[in-house]
């Protein structure tokens, strides 16, 4: 779809939400300790039942905090963005040390010492290149998840050649994407492979873009060690009350924040928008994201994943028949 056109689906939702984002953050930022809330621009869909009662603990994992608090000294700190392939770890990593400052030399890092979009079990045993050197054990990892219904739509729109594809058993790999057919079935027998970014036989395999989601933030929703899991629309929509959360839970100050401070985290989306009005567009119009299924993809959904699509509040769509 166009980028014209995508800007113009629920571009009243993007006008208010960001008339609002701009005037509240101009006329009362300066108040770091009860920072406004911009709740009318977060889309009716995402609402129920997230967020939890706190409206500000924009958070999944808020136990977390304390306990790294107090396994972690200030001045070894590091809270460092991860997340799956274009699920918006952009946002995380941009935005931080403008909105946010660590005691005792704690930082934001822009992304995991294990490499944000590799699986878990990296940690501890592999090292990326890029990202800061770290003990493991000092990193609260910024977990950044988005909708699955609209992760698919934007992962399959970018492409990302040699890190993921599609393939049949009898076939070579194909950049068929989602696995999806005429039919609106997944098709079966086609498996999703992923080839992890900077690693040798990192290749895995997974039945389908669903199970994908599911597994990689599934490791860590049940992880014992500190982490921090927040939802791309809620750092889109509510950066204000998102991000004061993730700086209270790593022992920071939240900091007076000028309108113009989210805006560039915000464009760098891979091409679906043009501006910061475009993506507020595109993920507030439930069009755009129910448009692309059809009846047994909504079923798909929650036969693999129903669990954790209510635990984020992403199961509003239609009933199964």
């Amino acid at each position: 779809m166009p980028s014209a056109k995508r800007a113009a689906v629920g571009v009243a939702v993007a006008v208010v939400a960001l008339m609002t984002w701009h005037a509240t953050l101009g006329g009362r930022a300066a108040d770091a300790r009860a920072p406004p809330r911009i709740a009318s621009s977060l889309p009716a869909f995402y609402q129920g039942p997230w967020p939890p009662a706190d409206a500000a603990a924009r958070i999944f994992n808020a136990g977390s905090c304390r306990r790294y608090r107090a396994a972690v000294p200030p001045e070894r700190r590091l809270v460092a963005p991860a997340g799956l392939l274009h699920a918006g770890t952009h946002l995380a990593a941009a935005v931080p040390p403008q909105v946010c400052r660590l005691p005792g030399g704690g930082a934001f890092g822009g992304e995991v010492p294990w490499g944000k979009h590799n699986p878990l079990d990296f940690r501890g045993v592999y090292s990326r290149a890029a990202a800061p050197p770290r003990d493991p054990g000092d990193v609260l990892p910024l977990v950044v998840i988005k909708d699955p219904l609209t992760w698919i739509q934007g992962l399959c729109d970018v492409a990302y050649v040699g890190t993921l594809s599609y393939s049949r058993a009898e076939k070579p790999p194909t950049p068929r994407c989602p696995k999806r057919n005429a039919t609106d079935s997944w098709v079966p027998g086609t498996r999703v492979v992923v080839d992890y970014h900077d690693t040798a036989a990192a290749e895995r395999t997974y039945p389908s873009l669903v199970h994908l989601w599911k597994e990689w933030y599934g490791a860590y929703m049940t992880d014992p060690r500190p982490n921090l899991i927040v939802r791309y629309e809620d750092l889109l929509f509510d950066p204000v009350a998102t991000w004061t959360a993730v700086c209270e839970c790593a022992g920071g100050a939240a900091l007076p924040v000028p309108p113009a401070a989210f805006q560039p985290a915000v464009v760098k989306g891979y091409g679906r928008a043009d501006d910061a009005a475009g993506y507020l567009a595109l993920y507030g119009s439930e069009a755009e994201r129910l448009g692309y299924w059809g009846a047994r993809d909504f079923a798909f959904f929650r036969e693999v994943a129903g669990e954790m699509l209510a635990t984020f509040g992403y199961n509003s769509f239609p009933p199964t028949p």
